[in-house]
């Protein structure tokens, strides 16, 4: 074993006795590292002075600021390169990689801990790995970091380390998030905190809460993540202001259109990124600002957020995020109605490179995006290409993305006149097996309501009449189109708008201001709901109009009336 893989005893206790701590409660591990620096300072030990300047660096990282992590580490390694202690610098320039990566440097912090894993050995260069893995997936080289993140663990695991491999789990679970396995990711995150609570270290443990939030709100499960955020913030708020799990929060809001609490989260965001330096997250923050913007129908606003962010992405050479960004930028062009056949190449293009970089659910929804945009400027066959490329956001993505991909398909059979296989495809959409809050699914649910089939006002048979309604977002003056009577035989216009047309409607989510009542049997049907149709009677201004207690039934027998 070479002189880089062994602490010297007395450093290597006080180590083992401070770094946990940080992990624990951060607050107690400043104190006994500023009190263990007095000490080797005044005893002249350089090697217990670097090993307290870097957990007073992880401290600060601990407590969200990187300007500070980052004097102490460098502080650290100044020290341990003086004296010669090749096993101190390496690995304060391990921890020093990941603040160049917070400072948005990722470049920088991919040298550095190349370096660190170069004189490391065994057990250390496993923790080298681990945090090269992290890096290279805040780069969005994910196939790279699982690999990593696989080698390490098995690593930890046969030399016993476990609280490297409740971070090692902790980091792939929410890489798992990210690429869409939510039950890969659960297990990794609740083997995670059950390795912290066996150790006692709380503060990780409420970490791994929030990220089990966060993999929560993946699935479309609002509650649940909700619940789990909060109590993840009520035993963090002696670590100040995380960036991170604000957005996190801000993501979910803008998920069930909180919008005014979810700009609240993201501008508490963007302040805390600047007090604490965090670059890395503030492109992030400006992404989401985009697309509240867009949710809050300010698409200018939405256009210039998303380029700051790509602008942020590019100079930090973060290639997938700037594809997301450009995403954004994208939806905003297609809001201001700017949008062109030039405009769905390029859509197309970008959510090729996501899918290509194994970020799977962002580049469905762009594909969604794409198929939408199709829809809306007549490009129906390759609206249904795109629709079949994102084919595994109707299987595979979280409950948001598979309504959404249902009612896209409802969009597309419609447009190509198909109204029954239409019907299906909204309908599905609502009965997706999901948790999530009502706000996510009304596009699909009231796009099937308002095409259930019905009768025709002013038509006396009272029998359900074929349809060939717009839907909606489509263009055009009006949402109104002739319909053809069983009865007549004859083309009479519907007097009332579709969703995304009426001025008391939402365009943005194609809501009725009132749903459609659904007519239903009384009780005593013989026939069931099926064979019930309202009679009609005399309503106002002389229109006939369905009265509430005239029902008449085909079968011999009727229930009283």
């Amino acid at each position: 074993m070479t002189a880089a893989s062994v602490l010297p005893a007395a450093d290597e206790a006080l180590a083992q006795r401070l770094l946990p701590i940080v992990m624990a409660d951060p607050g107690k591990a400043k104190n006994l590292a500023e009190s263990a620096l007095r000490d080797a300072r005044r005893d002249g030990d350089p090697g217990r002075e670097a090993v307290a300047l870097r957990a007073l660096g992880l401290v600060a990282r601990a407590r969200h600021d990187a300007a500070a992590a980052a004097e102490h580490l460098r502080a650290s390694m100044t020290v341990a390169r003086r004296h010669g202690l090749k096993v101190h610098e390496a690995e304060a320039r391990m921890s020093h990689a990941l603040i160049l990566d917070d400072l948005g440097r990722p470049s920088a912090a991919l040298k550095e801990i190349d370096r660190a894993v170069a004189e490391l050995h065994g057990h250390r260069r496993a923790r080298a790995t681990m945090q090269r893995a992290l890096i290279l997936r805040r780069l969005g080289f994910d196939h790279q970091a699982m690999e990593l993140y696989r080698g390490a663990l098995r690593s930890f695991r046969s030399s016993g380390d476990q609280v490297w491999e409740a971070r090692t789990l902790t980091n792939r679970g929410v890489l798992h998030g990210y690429r869409g396995n939510l039950k890969q990711a659960e297990n990794d995150l609740r083997a995670a905190q059950a390795l912290y609570n066996r150790l006692g270290m709380s503060t990780a443990a409420a970490q791994v809460e929030h990220n089990l939030g966060f993999v929560a709100a993946q699935a479309g499960d609002v509650p649940t993540a909700l619940a789990r955020y909060d109590r993840a913030h009520d035993r963090l708020w002696s670590t100040g202001v995380d960036a991170v799990s604000l957005l996190d929060r801000a993501d979910l809001l803008l998920s069930v259109r909180l919008l005014p609490e979810a700009e609240s989260a993201i501008r508490a965001a963007i302040d805390a990124c600047t007090d604490g330096h965090l670059d890395s997250v503030l492109g992030q923050a400006h992404l989401m600002l985009a697309r509240h913007g867009l949710a809050a129908g300010t698409p200018n606003e939405s256009r210039d957020a998303a380029a700051a962010a790509r602008r942020v992405f590019h100079r930090q050479g973060r290639s997938v995020w700037s594809a997301r960004a450009r995403v954004a930028e994208i939806a905003a062009v297609v809001a201001l109605g700017r949008a062109n056949r030039g405009t769905l190449r390029e859509l197309r293009s970008v959510a090729a490179h996501l899918l290509e970089a194994g970020w799977l659910q962002p580049g469905w929804d762009a594909l969604l995006d794409a198929a939408q945009l199709a829809v809306d400027l007549g490009e129906l066959y390759t609206a249904r290409e795109l629709l079949t490329e994102a084919g595994g956001a109707a299987k595979l993505g979280p409950a948001p993305l598979r309504v959404r991909w249902w009612h896209i398909r409802a969009r597309v059979e419609l447009a190509s006149g198909a109204v029954a296989e239409s019907v299906r495809a909204a309908t599905a959409g609502c009965a997706r097996p999901t948790r999530i809050a009502p706000a996510l699914a009304p596009p699909s649910c009231a796009f099937a309501a308002a095409r259930r089939p019905r009768p025709w006002p002013g038509c006396a048979c009272g029998w359900p009449c074929s349809t060939a309604a717009r839907p909606p977002h489509s263009r055009g003056p009006s949402g109104a189109v002739p319909r053809r009577c069983r009865c007549r035989r004859r083309t009479r216009r519907p007097t009332r708008s579709w969703p995304g047309t009426s001025p008391s409607c939402d365009g943005s989510t194609g809501s009725w201001p009132r749903r459609p009542p659904v007519l239903s049997a009384p009780a005593g049907c013989c026939a069931g709901s099926a064979c019930w149709r309202p009679r009609f009677a005399a309503g106002r201004g002389g229109r006939l109009a369905p009265h509430p207690t005239l029902w008449s039934c085909p079968s011999p027998r009727s229930p009283p009336r």
